[in-house]
């Protein structure tokens, strides 16, 4: 069996730091690592990358957050 395909998401942030990595990890259950910072322009960005892997936000059954900074689990309430 093939290892499952690893997806980067890149996502932008209100700080200086810079934009942030989430990875969707397209095995089952699909997995998202880290979710990125709740704001529109992310969520914009989160959407948009996430249909080009083929999938859709309902279709991700687990979520991981690293550490407990908000640009890290912010999208996680993220139903639309």
């Amino acid at each position: 069996m093939p290892p499952p395909t690893i997806h980067r998401i890149v996502m932008t942030t209100p700080y200086g730091v810079g934009p942030v990595n989430a990875y969707l990890i397209d095995a089952e259950p699909l997995t998202l690592i880290d979710a990125g910072f709740q704001t529109d322009e992310a969520k914009a960005e989160f959407q948009t990358q996430l249909a080009a892997t083929g999938r859709d936000v309902s279709d991700i059954k687990r979520v991981l957050i690293t550490h407990g900074h908000p640009d890290h689990y912010g999208l996680v309430p993220c139903d639309d």
